[in-house]
């Protein structure tokens, strides 16, 4: 009797004891590293990255949302700034280019600009529009070297008492981008605090596409009728009576032509 008590005993208790492992495993993503892919990989996402023409504009859509469950992001500020312009053959930083495109979010207006949010709730998302508008004299490429300006992005926000800064490899310094080229996939949080941030979110970019010239597609359409009503006057003249309306409009031509021609050498 002693006996089945006691496995019984033994059995409530392993039962007791994966009940509490469940409940953990379930409340362990609220209690996980904040930093950990599994976040951080959600909180921003490029939803539309314009390609714009050398004097036009478009729109940048990036979707920014709290992945934490049960903890509201406080204090968030965004950062979101064009670095660098490059082609296939050159990369010229934002610091030589005179006359750069310029980003524009309501009032907010640069080359970099700056959104803050008090607070964003468990799940709760915002869809940022970023217009981009290209200067006169911006770099832009060419028409067979095509061009990007690179944008980087910074987010800091406060969950509960931590505060904690996630970074672009535009914003990284370069002892930073160096050191973290030998990793590969998931990156400890506190090999980055050594770098002074928390967290890594990707760069993004805008495309300048410079248009092909219509002159050399008008310029072809062109030849291509010569050569149509050449042939056809060609064809007229061996076939006499084939085509008559055409016959005459063509032997009133060719008699301008000759009727001309005698007036010069006259």
């Amino acid at each position: 009797m002693s006996e089945r008590r006691e496995n019984r005993m033994r059995i409530l208790a392993v039962l007791f004891l994966s009940f509490i492992l469940i409940f953990s495993s379930l409340s362990v993503p609220g209690r996980g590293d904040p930093m950990s892919p599994m976040y951080v990989n959600e909180i921003l996402s490029v939803v539309t990255t314009p390609t714009v023409l050398p004097a036009g504009s478009g729109t940048l859509v990036i979707n920014m949302t709290n992945p934490y469950e049960n903890i509201s992001m406080e204090n968030v500020s965004f950062v979101i700034g064009i670095y660098a312009f490059a082609t296939l053959d050159h990369y010229v930083p934002l610091e030589e280019i005179e006359h750069p495109p310029l980003l524009r979010n309501g009032s907010a207006e640069g080359t970099e600009i700056f959104l803050h949010w008090d607070s964003i709730e468990p799940g709760q998302n915002h869809t940022l529009h970023i217009d981009i508008e290209m200067q006169r004299g911006s770099p832009t490429g060419s028409v067979f070297n095509q061009g990007s300006y690179f944008l980087r992005l910074s987010m800091n926000f406060t969950l509960g008492n931590q505060t904690y800064l996630l970074l672009s490899r535009g914003f990284m310094s370069d002892e930073a981008k160096s050191s973290l080229e030998g990793y590969h996939g998931f990156i400890n949080s506190t090999e980055l605090e050594k770098f002074g941030f928390n967290g890594i979110i990707p760069d993004t970019s805008f495309a300048v596409r410079v248009p092909i010239p219509k002159w050399p597609f008008y310029a072809l359409v062109g030849l291509a009728l010569l050569f149509t009503v050449g042939a056809v006057f060609s064809y007229v003249e061996d076939n006499p009576g084939a085509f008559p309306a055409i016959e005459r409009r063509y032997l009133w031509l060719k008699g301008k032509y000759r009727w001309m021609r005698s007036r010069r050498k006259g």
